[in-house]
């Protein structure tokens, strides 16, 4: 039997091709399967015992704990993608060689046509899909979506507790147009702008491929780090939420006609807003000035012009690269995944491969971490006796919801840090968000967010901000939340957005089955009813 105590960390990717999860030395890296004739489980369980399918399922060891992961996913601008509209102008001439054909064979080729569409789409959308993972003695890890460590860089002394990616959809403002990855420590918060992670990677690509002397000239992940003042205590997760608006003062001060000698320092005095959750006060939030920082892009312009023509088509072969994309719906058992459980350190097992990887580039020392950034509390929620255990931002605006110790979820509004709702009855809670695809019936509705009760062994939907709960499933089985969130690179890319939108639908959660390994989308829920 599982327990969801087991697994400090879940992460599924946003092609939801991937799962991650995390137990101690042990990273696990397993391949979501596709089919679209489900059995039932036993066929399968029985499918499996006869060794007739043998996903994927790597399982890495490393020296330190992994006590955090998170997928990071880049889309394609819309020039790169020559390779969808020839797949789209093929598609067309095949709707035309059966359009003599029986009305049961053109729907039987329109679906196999389709399904190559989406296997490919999700493919070639993404420029870059790799899984970062945080240690407890502080290093950020990067991995290849099979598992391959390319960096290990110590970003602090102590544990990372969380890591969180936020595209530019979500945050206090829609034209904000930053992303960033955001790693918590108990006093401290990184901050990593996507266009250094994106450089950084692509480097990392041209190294992987047997390009190993190209190592040397991998700079160090730029990063910006802000620590807590010693008045609020331990946090266990945050994320920068973007630029905060302007007030009536700047406003009416940027009108002036001494505006333009301003500008620049006006410029250097956007402050960025950073809400985080933990013990006294269980919520925290903070204002820093907004401060360029020595980026890697910089270190790209000085590289020989071979490298990044080398550099880009490492990234091109990469994208190309990914795994198929799991049918809407579509359940999957994974074995190996049960077996490694049962016995991690077994080394007969022939679907799973076990070994403590290294990576390619290390940066160990704490030489390159750069001075600590100013930071002031702005608001603050004063509760002794509750602590919140977790912060899970919307994929789509500014809403964040939060479980406590006390069997609540709050729900708060990130720019005003105001409550909006409360839940109660659900100790040891998990919190996820679906946005249903612009072909779904219930896209209308917009935003829900998913609360799972194990005590109550119950999984419910709710409206989130009517609190209307839209449905209700029983789950009497121990499982997981894996929460699949949106990839990076939508801002000003539409075309691409929108294909994706279509193809490998919005932000949904699966959950996994710790005694079977099945895994269905809460978005079954809103169908079935």
């Amino acid at each position: 039997m599982w327990d969801n105590s087991t697994f400090c960390c879940t992460v599924a990717s946003p092609c939801r091709s991937f799962l991650a999860l995390a137990r101690g030395y042990a990273l696990v890296i397993a391949q979501l399967l596709r089919d679209q004739h489900v059995p039932s489980v036993q066929q399968q369980l029985n499918s499996y015992n006869q060794q007739q399918t043998a996903p994927t399922c790597q399982v890495h060891y490393y020296e330190q704990q992994v006590t955090a992961v998170a997928w990071f996913a880049h889309l394609k601008s819309a020039s790169d993608l020559t390779e969808l509209d020839q797949l789209a102008q093929g598609g067309q001439r095949q709707r035309q060689q059966h359009g003599a054909a029986s009305i049961q064979q053109q729907q039987q080729a329109l679906q196999e046509l389709h399904s190559h569409q989406q296997q490919a789409s999700s493919q070639l959308l993404l420029e870059t899909d790799v899984l970062l993972s945080g240690t407890v003695d502080g290093h950020l890890q990067i991995h290849t979506a099979s598992g391959q460590l390319l960096l290990r860089q110590r970003l602090m002394s102590s544990a990372v507790l969380d890591i969180i990616v936020r595209p530019y959809c979500s945050g206090l403002r829609s034209s904000d147009a930053s992303e960033e990855v955001c790693i918590t420590f108990s006093n401290a918060l990184i901050r990593i702008n996507t266009l250094d992670l994106r450089s950084l990677i692509r480097m990392l690509q041209y190294t992987q491929h047997g390009n190993y002397s190209a190592a040397a000239t991998v700079p160090p992940l730029a990063h910006l780090r802000y620590e807590f003042p010693a008045a609020v205590g331990p946090r266990v997760c945050g994320l920068s939420f973007g630029t905060v608006s302007n007030d009536l003062y700047s406003l009416l001060s940027s009108g002036s006609s001494s505006s333009a000698a301003r500008e620049p320092k006006q410029q250097g005095r956007q402050k960025i807003a950073i809400v985080t959750v933990g013990k006294s006060p269980c919520l925290a939030a903070f204002e820093a000035e907004e401060r360029p920082n020595k980026s890697t892009l910089a270190a790209l312009v000085g590289m020989a012009s071979s490298l990044a023509v080398g550099v880009a088509g490492a990234a091109s072969k990469a994208a190309g690269l990914g795994p198929s994309l799991m049918y809407h719906g579509v359940k999957s058992l994974m074995k190996p995944l049960s077996t490694w459980y049962h016995n991690p350190y077994s080394s007969n097992n022939s679907t799973a491969s076990f070994a403590t990887s290294q990576p390619i580039v290390s940066y160990d020392d704490a030489q390159h971490l750069p001075k600590p950034e100013p930071l002031s509390l702005t608001k603050q929620l004063r509760d002794d006796d509750r602590i919140l255990e977790g912060l899970v931002p919307a994929p789509v605006g500014a809403l964040l919801v939060a479980p406590d110790n006390l069997g609540r979820v709050l729900l708060f509004e990130g720019g005003s840090i105001t409550a909006v709702r409360l839940w109660k009855g659900y100790r040891d809670a998990q919190c996820g968000w679906i946005m249903p695809p612009p072909s779904h019936p219930a896209r209308p509705l917009g935003l829900m967010l998913v609360l799972l009760a194990p005590r109550r062994q119950t999984l419910e939907v709710w409206l989130p901000r009517s609190g209307q709960r839209l449905a209700s499933k029983v789950v009497d089985y121990p499982c997981l939340l894996l929460p699949v969130g949106l990839p990076c690179g939508g801002f000003g890319n539409d075309t691409v957005m929108d294909i994706w939108f279509e193809s490998c639908t919005c932000a949904t959660t699966l959950v996994v089955n710790l005694t079977s390994g099945e895994v269905w989308n809460v978005m079954d829920c809103l169908v079935s009813g």
